[in-house]
């Protein structure tokens, strides 16, 4: 089977070294190479009938830019199962985490040998194999969050992870992700749910690790635990933060001996476990406040996925409405004018994605022919929207606060005046939130992506700031940021 390969680069040499590597690449098999010097003659070669296994992406299509970025947005949108790898002659972390962060899945620099190159791009598509090779439907993997983490499932299925954390609030999605990674696992293998916040804090123990007959009254018989029945494959505890201090204990000393003692028992049992754990709360919190401890939690942080807020990825509400009102009973739904600018105006703060579906199933009830309309919406989605429409925040002068400082005859200009608001803009943007991407910037000052980074410029020559405070304040003065807001 011939393997498709996209180049895009605005270097003429480059293009042609890239080239001759592929023309070596005995290593691939037989390929097909296309190549684009702009990102326009890429986007007109896209067809529905295109079919792409490599992408690779150069990063700067030309001096100081860096729309390779938004190229490969597009490209795991348009083709979710093809290989991306971005390509630079720099070596900045910033821009390795930025070419990850807009759907690589790996970075190369010009500077490779041809030798390292292809087992990057070999080892990219191994991993692609892996998850086609899986079988798993996707068809209910819904919103760019979840399809970045279901890229991530079969590599950690296949690493030497032990312990997977999973972070996020309620409704947002964590019982999906551990089922995910059930779907990837061989059939046959263990794989035991618990929620640890159902039992009882003096059950907790006997349930996780089971007992022998006569340790405690009632035990008339040796009971196997689930940690050890879920030997040779994996448990997923939910709401760990609720584990006593003596089970949190216990659950230590399993995972780093792989071994595991019953209640009442004196000898131990070899035992082959991976461990998922989710919380509501962050664990770090729990362990700044002493209520979870230090070594549990770094070794259930072998490697962590996060799963942000709904009111944090409203992009993503289109698609997961649509997914419910397609398969909502009594479907499929369709929704009038209005109602989606309505469920995205909402934040989602009881449920987030649980919330938000809820909401659709109650809309149901009031559907006229199977369209959800304005007048089906709950009466505390109405009140969410104009309440946060027609309260005025409350501001605090000291935190808001803007002094602007001349000398001699100076007088503040209207330039001066604006680019020091701006300036107050983006620092107080970052004491409420961190860090933000360029486009963030530009929305919470309510302009342009284009005109800040024209306005940054400007204000940096002015020295009305420096370039490294924005640096910390904004992720890429260049505006290659995530453009999260």
């Amino acid at each position: 089977m011939t393997l498709e390969i996209i180049h895009l680069d605005d270097d003429i040499q480059t293009l042609e070294r890239f080239a001759k590597i592929f023309r070596n690449a005995t290593t691939l098999g037989e390929l097909r190479l296309h190549q684009f010097e702009n990102q326009d003659a890429l986007l007109k070669h896209f067809s529905p009938q295109t079919i792409v296994d490599v992408f690779l992406l150069d990063v700067s299509l030309s001096p100081g830019d860096s729309a390779g970025l938004d190229v490969a947005r597009i490209c795991r949108e348009k083709f979710p199962s093809s290989a991306i790898l971005m390509c630079s002659a720099s070596k900045d972390l910033n821009l390795v985490r930025d070419s990850l962060g807009s759907g690589a899945d790996d970075f190369v620099t010009k500077d490779w040998s041809p030798e390292a190159i292809l087992q990057r791009i070999k080892l990219v598509l191994s991993f692609r194999k892996i998850r086609s090779a899986k079988g798993v439907n996707n068809q209910n993997v819904v919103g760019g969050t979840m399809r970045s983490i279901l890229d991530r499932i079969p590599q950690i299925i296949d690493s030497a992870v032990n312990c997977v954390y999973i972070e996020g609030e309620s409704g947002t999605g964590k019982e999906v992700v551990a089922s995910l990674i059930e779907s990837h696992c061989p059939s046959g293998m263990p794989f035991i749910k618990l929620n640890c916040g159902s039992i009882a804090p003096t059950l907790i123990a006997s349930e996780l690790f089971g007992y022998i007959k006569g340790a405690f009254t009632g035990a008339n018989s040796d009971k196997k635990g689930l940690l050890e029945s879920a030997s040779g494959g994996w448990i997923f505890l939910d709401e760990i933060a609720t584990l006593p201090p003596e089970a949190q204990a216990g659950l230590l000393r399993v995972i780093e001996n792989q071994s595991i003692r019953r209640v009442g028992a004196n000898h131990e049992t070899k035992i082959t476990l991976r461990i998922i754990s989710a919380t509501n709360e962050p664990l770090s919190k729990l362990v700044e406040l002493g209520q979870f401890r230090t070594d549990l939690w770094q070794r259930l942080c072998e490697t962590q996925i996060n799963l942000p807020p709904l009111r944090l990825r409203k992009d993503e509400i289109p698609e997961i409405v649509q997914h419910f009102c397609q398969t909502m009973r009594g479907g499929p739904y369709t929704l009038a004018p209005l109602v989606l600018d309505a469920l995205k105006a909402h934040d989602w703060p009881a449920g987030n994605i649980r919330e938000l579906r809820n909401c659709l199933r109650a809309m149901t009830e009031k559907s006229s022919g199977g369209m959800l309309t304005p007048s089906s919406l709950p009466e505390s989605i109405w009140h969410s929207i104009t309440d946060k429409k027609n309260d005025a925040p409350k501001i605090d002068t000291e935190d808001y606060s803007l002094t602007i400082r001349w000398s001699g005859e100076e007088r503040p200009t209207f330039e001066l005046l604006t680019a020091s608001l701006l300036i107050e803009i983006i620092r107080t943007e970052f004491r409420k939130n961190g860090p933000m991407s360029m486009r963030a910037a530009a929305k919470a000052a309510g302009i342009p992506k284009s005109t800040m980074s024209a306005k940054l410029d400007q204000i940096i020559n002015q020295n009305l700031i420096s370039r490294k405070e924005l640096q910390l304040l904004i992720k890429s003065l260049d505006g290659s940021g995530d453009g999260s807001a």
